[in-house]
């Protein structure tokens, strides 16, 4: 799971249309599967990615998130926060995120209804 080109496009098209995302939260942690170069023109920065680099430094750099946060079920990725999405989350996670991202984690959880009451609950007023 990650962030590849097609994800990036649509991540600079919100960040353009609505502004700087905040504090983020990923659904899993996601890596950028995009070349440097690639990268670079899209964004119009110079940059440079290992493979396999996370998303958090680009969110923080590029796209005006002051924080990210990541949900996994596993730590074997390193998340922030290892946590079953097909559960219902803690109050304590409630309104507290502007953008909540997704690049291929969705569709290993489960629990539909559950997983996407987490998200919205999580998300504040008028976070995309």
């Amino acid at each position: 799971m990650g962030i590849d080109t097609h994800a990036l496009l649509f991540l600079r098209r919100v960040r353009d249309t609505h502004g700087p995302f905040g504090k983020t939260a990923t659904i899993g942690r996601q890596a950028v599967h995009v070349p440097s170069q690639v990268v670079e023109k899209l964004l119009g920065v110079p940059i440079e990615l290992d493979p396999g680099t996370f998303c958090e430094t680009v969110l923080v750099r590029h796209f005006g998130s002051t924080v990210v946060h990541s949900f996994d079920n596993s730590d074997y990725e390193g998340a922030s926060h290892v946590f079953d999405l097909n559960d219902p989350i803690p109050t304590d996670f409630y309104d507290l995120y502007d953008t909540i991202i997704d690049s291929g984690s969705l569709e290993h959880i489960y629990d539909t209804r559950t997983v996407l009451k987490n998200i919205t609950s999580m998300l504040k007023p008028g976070g995309q």
